[in-house]
């Protein structure tokens, strides 16, 4: 990754221009891991049928233990098809599909969505109007019905994160384009150049999952750029098919995740008086009960990251075997 800022530098130069009606290249890239071989076909399905000029789709296999190869195996010839030989976790898998993809847009997309023609041309659309757009992210929706998942994202001044209009029903008051603080990694994009700002890809430092992308969109902010929710761009995602959200496993990976967010991203001064009062205030809030002690234990796993413990595919974390899934904030 390249060097961090921690300060708002607005001086970054707008990105080339690009002309309103001309819709740039866009790579999708997914990462599939042991439980992907149920959504994938579906997944793949839905993109060969979208509506947009020039795009690639890359599949990146984290090495799973169900049949998922075995849906791979279908694949057409002009989809990329990437095996590897252990869980390398959603930031090295992406990275593994940014080093291949070919197009202007890097896409991120989870194998548990499925996606209408104009997604894609709504996604990046907003990148065509302005400049300084280097990330945009979609509305989702759950299967069956209208109810919001994620339209934009609050991270809050401890790095707790809130989907907004989570499970509302959507009667389109989330139907203004708008900057958001994050954008889910489960449906967003991403200018290429941006990215080879940041380093070329996601900071493998979260290894398994979970604040990637958070981590990517808090940094355009801090570059003077744009993270725009783009209301047009629908998806439907299933939501974490292999860790459930409200898992042990999950919790205690999130909070380790939110942790190194703030190890990462924060100064003295947003420790002083934007971390420390919101994580007063949460810890002793009443819905943080049984909480409590999960997040102590992720202080703890922030001190061994301080003092150099890194978790990689080499070094998996201890006690958990995990996808890539990337429903940060979920």
């Amino acid at each position: 990754m390249s060097k961090r800022i921690r300060t708002r530098q607005p001086d970054f130069p707008p990105f080339k221009s690009a002309s309103a009606s001309a819709l740039p290249s866009a790579s999708i890239i997914l990462v599939t891991y042991t439980g992907a071989a149920r959504y994938l076909e579906k997944c793949l399905e839905s993109l060969r049928r979208l509506d947009y000029p020039q795009y690639e789709v890359i599949v990146v296999d984290n090495c799973g233990a169900d049949n998922t190869r075995e849906v791979l195996q279908r694949c057409r010839r002009d989809e990329t098809v990437v095996l590897n030989d252990k869980n390398m976790g959603f930031a090295g898998g992406c990275n593994i599909g940014i080093a291949r993809a070919r197009h202007e847009v890097i896409v991120l997309l989870n194998f548990d969505t499925e996606a209408p023609p104009d997604w894609l041309a709504e996604l990046v659309r907003p990148m065509t109007r302005d400049q300084r757009a280097a990330v945009t992210g979609c509305k989702m929706h759950y299967p069956g019905g209208r109810i919001i998942q994620h339209a934009g994202g609050k991270i809050n001044g401890n790095g707790m994160v809130e989907h907004l209009g989570f499970k509302q029903e959507d009667g389109g008051q989330f139907d203004e384009e708008k900057d958001v603080d994050y954008v889910t990694g489960a449906g967003m994009a991403i200018r290429r150049e941006f990215l080879e700002l940041c380093g070329g890809g996601l900071d493998e430092d979260y290894y398994p999952a979970y604040y990637e992308e958070l981590d990517l969109c808090y940094r355009a902010h801090l570059m003077g750029y744009r993270v725009v929710f783009a209301p047009k761009s629908v998806l439907v995602h299933h939501e974490s098919p292999v860790l459930n959200w409200q898992s042990e496993a999950f919790q205690r990976l999130h909070y380790r995740a939110r942790m190194l967010f703030c190890i990462k991203n924060y100064r003295l001064r947003d420790w002083l008086f934007r971390f420390i009062p919101y994580e007063v205030g949460w810890l002793r809030a009443p819905w943080s009960k049984g909480k409590r002690k999960k997040q102590i234990r992720a202080y703890l796993d922030a001190l061994d990251y301080l003092r150099g413990r890194r978790y990689s595919p080499d070094r998996p974390f201890p006690g958990l075997a995990l996808p890539p899934d990337n429903s940060a904030g979920v």
